[in-house]
Parts: structure tokens; sequence; C-alpha cells
């Protein structure tokens, strides 16, 4: 393949551009309108956020088309046991294969995770949290069989962390005799409001997501500057590693 042509790939691949043609054309053809070109210029309007319509100076006015997106139920090894293999029967593969978030995800994005992933127990990953509700007729029993095997406060999760909850951690470890410790690794396990979920953020989504979570873990400074004093002082070389994940599985 030539150097061009690669890049042209890489930007298809980077924009979903033949993912929306072929649910574009998918649609059509099941809709038969006797105004293809109105209606293919509506499907495409309703792939955008109004915002970045005004923005460019489109005003795209009357209903939407009723899409039909091009995907097809899929075909899992047959050694596989996910849940998500379970719970995605052809009944439920109907009553959700055109949903959308108000993000744009659908279940092709989950689809594509579970194939790549066939072997994990759970084996479906939410785009967002809207795709709880959107999607509840998959995700509502995956859950519910999930919470059956599940700690009872597993999914007790805050809406938002103090800067004390950060520090806790920070403060029995200074507790303790520390000349062994030589490095901390503070793992943030939970998502932003507003922002999709880590598997499918985009590259800067990502960047402002860790940005919000390492200014969260910034409200902890002074008392993670003592702590390493603290280290420092019996000869410890005390150092803070951070990064960032999002929520696992489901």
């Amino acid at each position: 393949m030539s150097e061009n042509l690669l890049k042209v790939k890489n930007y298809f691949e980077k924009y979903n551009v033949e993912e929306i043609i072929a649910d574009l054309l998918n649609s059509l053809g099941h809709a038969m309108s006797d105004q293809p070109v109105i209606y293919m210029i509506k499907f495409l309007a309703n792939l955008c956020k109004p915002e970045d319509l005004k923005e460019n100076g489109i005003t795209v006015a009357g209903p939407y088309p009723i899409t039909n997106l091009a995907i097809i139920l899929p075909t899992f090894d047959k050694t596989s046991t996910n849940l998500f293999k379970k719970h995605l029967t052809p009944q439920t593969f109907l009553a959700v294969k055109n949903n959308k978030t108000t993000r744009y995800a659908n279940l092709r994005n989950m689809i594509q995770f579970a194939v790549e992933n066939e072997k994990h127990s759970v084996g479906v990953f939410a785009p967002d949290a809207d795709s709880y509700n959107i999607f509840s007729p998959l995700f509502d029993p995956i859950l519910s069989e999930l919470s059956n095997t599940a700690p009872e406060n597993s999914f007790n999760y805050k809406e938002e962390a103090a800067g004390s909850d950060v520090v806790a951690p920070f403060e029995r470890i200074a507790a303790e005799e520390c000349k062994f410790i030589n490095r901390v690794y503070l793992k943030v396990k939970r998502n932003v409001n507003s922002f999709g979920f880590n598997y499918f953020m985009k590259g800067k989504e990502r960047e402002e997501v860790n940005f919000k979570l390492q200014s969260a873990v910034g409200q902890a400074n002074e008392k993670i500057s003592k702590f390493s004093d603290l280290c420092n002082t019996i000869d410890c070389n005390f150092s803070l590693m951070i990064w960032c994940i999002s929520n696992a599985y489901c």
C-alpha cells in the first residue's frame, strides 16, 4: 500500500468514515426515500452536535430520518462463555441495534470490544454513562448477574471524590515505618462526569480527563509533600507516580 493510500486509510479509520457511509446507505435502503439527497443530509446532520452545526452555519429543520445501522449480530467462538455473548440474544440485539447515546456511541462500539476481548468473563465495556440506560435491555441482566457474585459494596461509587479521600492513604502510610518505601503509585480508577469511558476516549478527550484528575490529586499536594519530606529524612528516596485509569469492564 502506498504512503498516500495508507494516510487515507488511517484518516477513514480515525473518523469512522466507512461505518458512517455504511450506516447511511443501509438506512436509505430501508427507508426508500423519494428525496434521497435530503434524506442523506438529514442523516448526516443527526450525527453532529447542534453546537457544531451552528458553528459551521448549518441549519437542518424538520424531523430526522430513522436510522438503521449496518450492524450484524456477531458470531462468537463456541467456547466463549462471557456475559455479553450470553445476554446479546437476537431479541436483545434487535431491541438496541439502532440506539445511540448522547455521545453517539452505539452497539457497534461494544461489539468491536467484545470480539477483541472474547475470553474475558464479562466481555463488554460501556462507552459512557448513558449506555446503561440507552442499552438497558443488554446491561440490566449483565449487571444483575454481576451483582449476585460481586461484594455487596462493589457498585457503591461516589459521584465526586474529595481531596481528603485522596490524602487518606498517604496519612495511613506516613503513620508506619516507611524506610523501605521508594515509590508510591496512585491509581485513579473512576470516570469524570460528562466524559466518555476510558476504552472509547479519543486522544484529546483522554488528555482533558487526565488533566482534571491530576488537578483533583493536586488538592492533596500539601500533605503528599509532607509525606515526601518524611520519607526523604530517612533516606527512602520517595517518588510519586500518578496515572489515571477509567472504570473496568461493564
